[in-house]
């Protein structure tokens, strides 16, 4: 059916807006609109008729329609203040001034003064996604054909515009700019874009881009085309937060990335107060804009807590905890505590603010990592325990919560509660690629490296920028016996991507006799384990490179072993950090058990890495096999599986093949 006025042509057949025979580019509902509009010459239009006709009724904000409505006037060439074709009747709703014709179809009647039966037009949406994509298709294959019979000399095309039509809707948000007088409000915009990626991903058919990945390219200042090149999406969202007073501005725009064309755009002058109605309403103007649905979850959310001083304090303290692995070793405890402080501030003001209380409940749990002296495990894990368990109290669906739920059981070694947790995790949110990350460790840990792999495989799906996720890949691939796959994972997040953490895991693949590191086996294990400790700690032993030195050499000169184990005493008694690596050199799993005994670390993390062919010898001292019961070890491989070169003796102990690959 072909709908007219003035020089512009509605073409239902083919979906299009043309006007003196220039296709305009409009977005489905905005086309939807101006065809209802038409098909209702002169009728007040109330905003309810809209929301039925236009959105099936679903919930659907006034931001929203405003929108739609700024749209469809900008596409005709009309404006908010002319007003020339649609004009707004304050209180009731709008009204289409044009006098259309209507011309290869009988022209739909109005009934009983009610917007006219557009079953004709409805009936062609029944054109669903499958069905256009295979009309296009043939389309193209039929015009290629005719291109190669006529033209053998020049048979390409542009099918780009093909492709994008059935493409995926794969959208990467970005960290929205700072534009505050001060430049001190980053945290804000970082908030505000986290938010609003968290909302998007509830909506069937999206591909959300995490977090991690999208706000990795902060500060590039990277093209379009090469933002969709590197996280691989054809949709980007931006914007930009500026604050004065008790007034936020936000901008926000979705670009359609494979044509480089902003799709939709729009401002958002509020109170500071309303700043979670605009993430509601930049959410929803998207998902309209590429005609697709929020869940009812979303769309009915309440906001996460009722006071703004809470929220900016939640965020400050959330943006120094995700952003603690770019902090410098000496920074980074300070940063932590800094977010800590926040957080328990935030808490304080609003007692019921789970996500407030889940993000001091994961600060809580990662800070003794990197000073156990300070905050040791044992007391930081009571403490975390009751921050999360108020926020699951607050909201049992909190899939953050459950994921430091299961880091806790993890450190406390209660690996089978820990897995269940952190499944439970990524049940409640697919995309929580921090709790995928931590399931592929706590497998590594029971020494499950395939179970590892899998779960990693999915971490990296996710946050494929993300170094740590390649780095536990390629822990848990040395495990199963590929020395030269790990080191390739291991070479690009630690050599060359400067993770500084996985120098211990590439310290171990320098002493595996199935690869030859290029540095050469003594100088790499060295240079590893020197950094490795330096990520850690500030040196204040003049005697450590030394010590390192001679753990390396002992493990390559039998004859220096009882030097360095009575060095390797020392360090133990002294909780010296360079203990593990002395103990894993030597293989001496009594003192490896001493050390995880004195609870200095989270040994979890570290016990991850006995299961590579470095540290198997530790399994055939009874006293670190008798650790590992202690620990329920046994427990949890009775009631899962052992690691491939273990099994059960009876029903209290276990034996594992030894370096020849022999059963004791």
């Amino acid at each position: 059916m072909i709908i007219q006025f003035d020089n512009f042509i509605l073409d239902t057949d083919k979906f299009e807006l043309r006007c003196d025979d220039e296709v305009l580019h409009v977005e489905p509902r905005v086309f939807d609109l101006i065809l209802m509009l038409s098909q209702n010459p002169g009728r007040i239009l109330t905003r309810d008729e809209i929301i039925e006709d236009i959105w099936s009724g679903r919930i659907v904000s006034d931001s929203t329609i405003s929108t739609c409505v700024k749209s469809a006037r900008k596409a005709l060439g009309d404006s908010g203040e002319t007003q020339k074709y649609i004009k707004t009747i304050r209180g009731r709703g709008i009204q289409f001034l044009a006098s259309p014709t209507v011309a290869g179809e009988d022209t739909a009647k109005e009934t009983n003064g009610k917007p006219s039966n557009r079953t004709n037009i409805k009936s062609s949406k029944l054109l669903t996604a499958p069905v256009l994509a295979g009309l296009v298709i043939v389309s193209l294959l039929f015009i290629i054909l005719l291109l190669v019979l006529n033209n053998p000399i020049d048979t390409q095309t542009d099918t780009a515009d093909a492709r994008s039509i059935n493409a995926p809707y794969k959208i990467a948000v970005l960290s929205f700019a700072d534009m505050s007088a001060d430049r001190d409000q980053e945290y804000f915009g970082d908030g505000m874009a986290e938010e609003i990626l968290n909302l998007l991903a509830t909506a069937p058919g999206l591909d959300i881009t995490s977090r991690t990945s999208a706000f990795s390219l902060k500060g590039l200042n990277l093209s379009v085309p090469e933002i969709s090149e590197r996280l691989d999406v054809n949709y980007i969202v931006e914007g930009s937060v500026r604050t004065t007073g008790d007034r936020v501005r936000v901008t926000a725009q979705l670009i359609d990335a494979t044509s480089d064309e902003n799709i939709w755009s729009d401002t958002y002058d509020r109170e500071v107060t309303s700043i979670f109605e605009v993430q509601d309403d930049i959410s929803l103007a998207i998902t309209d804009a590429l005609k697709i649905e929020l869940s009812a979850n979303a769309v009915n959310r309440t906001p996460p807590t009722s006071s703004i001083a809470a929220y900016d304090l939640y965020l400050r303290g959330h943006q120094l905890f995700l952003n603690r692995g770019t902090f410098g070793a000496s920074e980074r405890v300070g940063y932590l505590e800094e977010a800590i402080s926040h957080l328990e501030q935030a808490t304080e003001i609003d007692p019921n603010f789970a996500l407030a209380w889940a993000d001091l409940g994961g600060v809580s749990m990662v800070i003794p990592t990197f000073d156990g002296i300070k905050y040791s495990f044992e007391d930081m894990t009571a403490r975390s325990t009751i921050f999360i368990e108020r926020a699951l109290a607050l909201n049992p669906n909190l899939s953050q919560a459950w994921a430091v739920r299961g880091f806790i059981y993890g450190v406390r070694l209660e690996f089978a509660d820990a897995e269940a947790s952190f499944k439970r995790a990524t049940e409640l949110n697919p995309q929580n690629e921090t709790a995928w990350l931590w399931l592929g460790l706590n497998y590594t840990t029971v020494g499950a490296s395939k179970l590892a792999v899998e779960a990693i495989e999915k971490a990296i799906e996710i946050a494929p920028v993300v170094a740590v996720n390649y780095n536990v890949f390629g822990a848990a691939t040395h495990a199963t016996g590929n020395a030269v796959l790990a080191a390739e994972y291991q070479n690009t997040v630690v050599i060359e991507r400067g993770f500084e953490l996985g120098r211990l895991d590439t310290f171990l693949l320098a002493l595996d006799p199935d690869f030859n590191d290029p540095r050469g086996t003594r100088a790499a294990a060295i240079e590893d384990a020197k950094r490795y400790i330096d990520f850690l700690e500030k040196n204040t032993d003049p005697d450590r490179d030394a010590k390192l030195t001679l753990y390396v050499d002992a493990f390559l000169n039998p004859a220096l072993r009882e030097q360095a184990t009575r060095l390797l005493d020392v360090d133990i008694e002294t909780r010296q950090k360079s203990s593990v690596i002395g103990a894993f050199v030597l293989g001496d799993g009594t003192r490896m058990a001493r050390h995880f005994r004195l609870r200095t670390e989270n040994d979890g993390l570290n016990l991850r890495r006995v299961y590579n062919p470095i540290g198997r010898p530790l399994f055939q001292h009874k006293d670190f096999r008798d650790f590992l019961i202690s620990i329920n070890m046994l427990d949890y491989w009775k009631t899962h599986q052992f690691p491939e070169f273990c099994r059960a003796v009876g029903e209290d102990d276990f034996e594992c093949l030894d370096g020849q690959g022999n059963w004791p």
